[in-house]
């Protein structure tokens, strides 16, 4: 992906092939991250892809995402908003903590 500042943007393609999987434990620690934008390719976010990303605050998830690993988002206690793109309710809102507030767009 690209920092820009805090800002973490998973590139929808890498090196011509579509990015699918953000990985186990792919962010885990990382405390620079405050966003992330999930391009429309992924459709899994594997278990503590973002693990205790301290500053994490909001997060922008696709309708192509069909599986999040439970503990993805664990640990991240700055997180306030999940922007869904896509439509109806997500079905992954009662995998991040009740106090995130999700916007659909």
């Amino acid at each position: 992906g690209t920092f820009s500042g805090a800002e973490l943007i998973i590139p929808a393609y890498y090196k011509g092939l579509p990015v699918t999987t953000i990985g186990f434990g792919a962010f885990e620690n990382c405390n620079m991250i405050t966003s992330v934008f999930v391009p429309d390719t992924v459709v899994r976010i594997e278990g503590n892809a973002f693990l205790n990303c301290k500053n994490l605050k909001t997060i922008s998830i696709p309708d192509s995402v069909k599986s999040i690993g439970s503990t993805a988002f664990s640990g991240c206690n700055s997180l306030s908003s999940a922007y869904y793109r896509g439509t109806g309710k997500p079905w992954w809102s009662n995998i991040l903590d009740p106090r995130v507030t999700i916007h659909y767009n």
